[in-house]
């Protein structure tokens, strides 16, 4: 789970007068894929509770519809 209110903490500047908390839950919530779930939101997905539950591993969309794993294709041998 990834709250984004420790997330923002993690990489810096919250809180602070250059905060971008809003800026990062809209990161968090434009990362979601089917199967991911909010867990915690007490401020409309801009505030410090908002907790999402990613799926892992993360597939991406191409390599879901083809059956390929992004990071071991490249290991495959010709």
């Amino acid at each position: 789970m990834v709250n984004s209110g420790e997330l923002h903490r993690a990489v810096g500047g919250y809180p602070g007068p250059n905060e971008r908390l809003q800026t990062c839950c809209e990161a968090m919530k434009e990362e979601m894929k089917s199967g991911d779930v909010i867990m915690g939101d007490l401020d409309n997905g801009r505030g410090a509770a908002l907790t999402i539950r990613y799926q892992l591993p993360r597939v991406e969309k191409n390599a879901a519809a083809t059956g390929a794993h992004p990071h071991t294709e490249s290991l495959r041998q010709p």
